[in-house]
């Protein structure tokens, strides 16, 4: 089944900007940085991946956007993957893939990625939904992207019962602007593919957020 793609415009700051939910891909000032901090430095992720007990890291993220966390993290394990973890596995959901094209112009704002969204780029799918799996640097790193709802998505996985995910970003626009990326049955949802010592780390800090993911195990 096609989807359909993001309907966006760049704005004057050649920012991404999405018509259908009147909101950013990523910051205006340097929205490297703040994935680069938000998601990669609150999961403590350089640290986790010298002491795994898997020869695999798994990431999880919700709203896959321009890719833009997932590159930042590719570039940050690519000479981290030895002895210890081998592999860094990375699923995210995206309802409402980019068009090639609108990835490719947001993607030019981070020449420093360029090596990497280059290879992003060359085997982004067509929006079929459903999952699609994308190899890079010989199977080192695995890129599960589903296209399609995010809530329908994680119940239709297989996956162990003590989970697979290590790490979640939670990404996606502001819960004003698209709740059904934060409602509680997602987040349980969420719970059930997470390994016991899964780590997560948002952007937003609206209270109903935070309230809906306290209880879990599941550590800021």
């Amino acid at each position: 089944i096609m989807i359909k793609n993001a309907h966006i415009h760049f704005n004057n700051l050649g920012t991404p900007f999405a018509n259908d939910f009147g909101d950013i891909y990523f910051s205006n000032d340097d929205g490297l940085a703040e994935s680069h901090y938000v998601y990669y430095e609150q999961n403590n992720i350089d640290a986790r991946l010298q002491n795994h007990d898997q020869p695999h890291f798994v990431i999880a993220e919700t709203g896959f956007g321009t890719g833009l966390n997932f590159l930042n993290t590719w570039q940050q394990v690519q000479n981290q993957l030895d002895n210890g973890v081998k592999r860094l596995h990375f699923i995210s959901f995206e309802k409402y893939p980019l068009h090639i094209d609108d990835l490719n112009k947001a993607l030019q704002a981070w020449p420093s990625l360029s090596a990497f969204s280059n290879k992003l780029s060359k085997q982004y799918p067509i929006n079929l939904e459903g999952c699609h799996r994308l190899e890079f640097d010989n199977g080192l790193v695995v890129l599960d992207l589903y296209f399609g709802d995010a809530l329908e998505s994680i119940q239709a996985m297989s996956y162990p019962q003590t989970g697979i995910v290590d790490a979640w970003y939670l990404d996606g626009f502001a819960p004003s602007k698209n709740p059904e990326m934060w409602q509680q049955s997602l987040f349980n949802s969420m719970v059930n593919i997470s390994r016991a010592n899964a780590t997560l780390s948002t952007f937003t800090s609206a209270g109903f957020v935070r309230r809906g993911l306290i209880g879990y195990c599941l550590d800021n």
